[in-house]
């Protein structure tokens, strides 16, 4: 597998540290006590040649119990799709499933035209990009995802419940407050759940990093499931994306960073009884980790709405920091959490493949070498 500097950089970090003899031991302990799945990123997807019979071998080999899976990524994001081709994977009853999720898409749900316009450019592109014309597509296209969960026997169907701008963030353009885009995931939650999906009970939302608009704190959460409608509706914590909402208030300390996640979880107890599932994630964005656009490629992003969203995703917020560096003590978070769940907690590691064996030790012995 060929490496990027800063992954080899990475790497000698991680080789550093030397496994204890019982570290197999200590594996398996924590294997018992949470379901341990791989993220089928779009780095494993491409390391793999979209193979989901290899990435299974080498999830096996790994020592994983299942995966997490993005619909999208595998049979399209097209009106039409076939779901038989995930009907083959070997790990049902130890999946999760990632639903898709639209970047910008508060105004397409409350159909403002004007705002469409201004960030879509041309009606065209709001077609293409939502597959139809009304709000009507998404609920109908994550109806059929969690349906396909269930028959996939997923414990668990995550949505990304936020909103990212892009030009908010390209060009401090913001219509929507994150009130306003809390309100619109309550409010489009409970449309999804109105379907009556026979699998609607695997639902999890969940919270968004410093660039989203929208559910990025735990009490966030509140807001959203006051709606006793909503009580079998579950949340999915996103490690990456709390620390780097916190990691801005403490200054990007590990030490503080570390106190204020378990803060956080101790405060929302009710939120914390919800959490099925968490995406130990190594990708981190916050304003420290953001790169500028240049001058020729805002210019361009103001007249092309996809390369607009190429450069926010590949330029603005290509960024990924090890977690290991900003959250030390991800092993107690884990057991904070599963002392609060009602279910076998699902931990999704959703890492590059050059981070997976050696930050095992620094969960499983919260190893704190790791923190730069």
């Amino acid at each position: 597998m060929e490496l990027t500097s800063k992954d080899k950089l990475i790497e000698e970090k991680f080789k550093a540290l030397k496994p204890p003899a019982d570290f197999d031991l200590l594996w398996k302990k924590e294997k018992s006590a949470r379901f341990q799945l791989l993220s089928v990123n779009s780095l494993i997807i491409k390391e793999f040649n979209r193979d989901l019979s290899r990435i299974e071998n080498w999830c096996l080999e790994q020592g994983f119990d299942g995966m997490e899976i993005r619909i999208q990524d595998f049979i399209g994001f097209t009106e039409n799709f076939d779901p038989n081709p995930l009907k083959k994977i070997r790990f049902q009853g130890n999946l999760t499933v990632h639903l898709s999720d639209w970047a910008s898409w508060i105004p397409f749900y409350k159909q403002d035209q004007a705002r469409l316009l201004r960030t879509f450019y041309t009606p065209a592109n709001v077609r293409k990009y939502f597959s139809g014309d009304k709000p009507e597509v998404m609920i109908e296209r994550l109806t059929r995802e969690l349906d396909i969960a269930g028959e996939l026997d997923a414990r668990v169907a995550t949505w990304h419940a936020n909103q990212i701008d892009y030009d908010d963030i390209l060009f401090g353009d913001r219509k929507y407050s994150d009130q306003a885009v809390i309100s619109a995931v309550r409010q489009f939650t409970e449309d999804l759940i109105k379907r009556d999906s026979g699998f609607a009970k695997l639902l999890t939302l969940e919270n968004g990093s410093a660039i989203d608009r929208g559910v990025r704190r735990l009490a966030d959460f509140r807001e959203i499931f006051i709606n006793r409608d909503l009580n079998e509706v579950g949340v999915t914590f996103d490690t990456a994306h709390s620390v780097a909402v916190l990691g801005q208030e403490a200054g990007d300390r590990p030490d503080s960073i570390d106190q204020r996640i378990k803060k956080e979880l101790a405060d929302n107890p009710e939120i914390l009884k919800r959490i099925k599932a968490v995406h130990l994630s190594d990708s981190l964005t916050t304003k420290e980790f953001t790169k500028e656009a240049s001058p020729d490629q805002l210019k361009k992003a103001k007249a092309d709405f996809w390369y607009k969203r190429q450069i926010v995703r590949d330029v603005v917020i290509d960024d990924h920091i090890p977690v290991g560096f900003v959250f030390k003590s991800a092993k107690t978070v884990l057991e904070m959490i599963s002392a609060n769940s009602d279910g076998k907690l699902c931990v999704i590691w959703e890492l590059r493949p050059a981070s997976f064996e050696v930050l095992k030790q620094a969960i499983i012995l919260q190893k704190n070498a790791l923190v730069s």
